[in-house]
């Protein structure tokens, strides 16, 4: 999985970055394990 496709990108939404990135993990673990997995994601800053 590639986590630096968007590094470069300064119009990039930083938090649908994050729930890009979120999504695809839950896929990779769903392939691996067999089951559906939410991954949370604690924000730093905006909701701390």
């Amino acid at each position: 999985m590639n986590l630096n496709r968007f590094k470069n990108d300064n119009r990039a939404n930083s938090s649908l970055v994050i729930d890009h990135m979120v999504a695809e993990a839950e896929k990779q673990i769903e392939k691996m394990t067999g089951e559906k997995v939410t991954l949370i994601v604690r924000r730093p800053g905006r909701w701390a």
